[in-house]
């Protein structure tokens, strides 16, 4: 449960979702919960909800998650970007079937998280660029819903990105910015940009939400190597969202 009068949500990854060895988090407004502006979304999402059900949401409620798709990559090779394993002749054997077979295996899973009704907002990590967020709300079982996207290429070394898709008839996205990560005590690495978007909910133009969509630097190298870049972003995130309360206390 997300509560409208908060109106925030904080999308996170791994850092956020360890226990959850799907990383793929949902979670559902209703305009009636009983909810303190002051409650954590951890504490939200542990409270069983009665209004979260596959039913058809309507104007009533509002449907929103996060899932990290695990390089969803094209078969191609960029020379520009760390993704030889992904080209055709790569490690991983990555050829136009498998990379359509995951397309639509992704759009049945994001079919389904909507119960009923398609979810009305879903950040991603792990997207290589637009060609591929065209292929899934175009090319897929997707297209009838007539997702649309936000999306920023990074400087991320691998090429991966985070991404928001949003349903136009339910949520109105109003600004958005890519935030870079620029870590002063090592200038030469590159990471994934936060997604940044405030936009309202069709049917309530009284609240905002503010979402960031996010994908921290991994624990790839140890937790000496790793955990003061995660940190800094961490902070970077903290002092967006700290402006933001200042703004809209």
């Amino acid at each position: 449960v997300v509560n409208f009068r908060c109106a925030f949500l904080l999308v996170y990854t791994v850092a956020c979702f360890l226990a959850l060895p799907t990383q793929l988090v949902v979670a559902q407004t209703t305009t009636d919960q009983n909810i303190s502006p002051a409650d954590s979304l951890g504490d939200m999402l542990a409270r069983p909800n009665p209004d979260f059900n596959d039913e058809i949401r309507g104007n009533s409620a509002f449907r929103l998650g996060f899932w990290n798709v695990e390089n969803l990559m094209l078969p191609t090779d960029d020379p520009n970007k760390k993704d030889d394993e992904f080209a055709p002749t790569g490690l991983k054997g990555w050829g136009w079937g498998r990379y359509w077979q995951k397309q639509r295996m992704l759009a049945k899973v994001i079919n389904a998280l909507g119960g009923w009704e398609p979810i009305e907002v879903l950040g991603l990590c792990e997207i290589e660029n637009d060609s591929v967020l065209l292929d899934l709300t175009r090319k897929t079982p997707l297209r009838k819903f007539k997702y649309d996207f936000i999306h920023y290429e990074s400087p991320d070394g691998r090429g991966i990105d985070v991404a928001l898709l949003y349903r136009p008839d339910k949520f109105t996205p109003l600004k958005h910015e890519a935030i870079q990560i620029k870590f002063p005590f090592d200038t030469a690495a590159t990471t994934r940009d936060i997604l940044y978007v405030q936009g309202r909910i069709n049917n309530n133009r009284h609240d905002t939400l503010h979402l960031f969509v996010n994908h921290w630097p991994s624990r790839f190298g140890g937790h000496l190597e790793t955990d003061p870049k995660r940190t800094y972003t961490a902070i970077t995130l903290k002092n967006y969202v700290q402006t933001i309360l200042k703004q809209n206390p």
